[in-house]
């Protein structure tokens, strides 16, 4: 073991590297070319690797329609809003250290909010590198119109983290129930997030009156473990 002085092939730091045997020059340059950076030029590298990476990961997104684009591109919806969370400071203290463990409704008035909140929560799981899914209730209502159900249902299954934006909005028949009980059901171990104007057992109550009288329930006890958030 010999330790060879050398300078970063960056920035021309000094650095000093500990080399197993002897090696003439170019050999020991071809086997450890990466090591001629510095500490600070490969952190910088790394940095900068994972800032294109992210970039590419929205734009494959948004290529996908996997998550509207003003999600995707604007700033505001990667920080809290300072007059939602000066209202909901509790809430956004639960928003901000969420580690997916399990999964979160989000339910309040008009105005609030909630779907900032899930779009915070959304953009960190893309600064993670982790791919992600944006759907409304009008979305499925649509899909449910024009028999692209299934698609739609395919195109957001696998997905790290989902939201469902607006659930109560949603056209509740079996149908679309069916098609919910699926989603959540197949999603035990994935991260799913939901915004409602209606509280959990207010959204049960609305739907039994539309379908079997206990389905409704049973959706939501297939997203257990969930939290339940209420914004004002």
């Amino acid at each position: 073991m010999i330790t060879v002085e050398t300078n970063c092939m960056h920035c021309a730091a000094p650095i000093s590297l500990d080399v197993d045997e002897p090696q003439t020059p170019l050999a020991w340059y071809i086997h450890n070319k990466f090591k001629l950076s510095c500490e600070r030029c490969v952190e910088e590298y790394e940095e900068r690797k994972h800032h294109e990476d992210i970039a590419k990961l929205r734009l494959s997104l948004n290529q996908q329609r996997s998550v509207p684009r003003e999600i995707l591109f604007s700033k505001k919806y990667r920080s809290s809003d300072p007059v939602f969370e000066n209202k909901n400071t509790m809430v956004w203290d639960v928003i901000r250290n969420f580690d997916g463990q399990h999964n979160l409704f989000i339910c309040g008035r008009a105005g609030v909010g909630k779907t900032h909140a899930a779009a915070y929560i959304l953009n960190e799981y893309i600064e993670n590198l982790y791919s992600v899914g944006f759907i409304t209730a009008a979305q499925i209502n649509q899909s449910m119109r024009d028999h692209s159900d299934y698609k739609l249902y395919c195109a957001v299954r696998d997905k790290v983290c989902l939201v469902l934006d607006d659930i109560d909005k949603i056209r509740a028949s079996d149908d679309v129930l069916n098609w919910l009980y699926l989603l959540a059901e197949y999603r035990k171990d994935s991260t799913t997030v939901i915004t409602s104007n209606l509280s959990i057992d207010k959204l049960v109550r609305a739907w039994q009156g539309r379908s079997n009288e206990f389905f409704p329930r049973s959706i939501f006890d297939r997203f257990k473990p969930m939290q339940e958030l209420v914004m004002e």
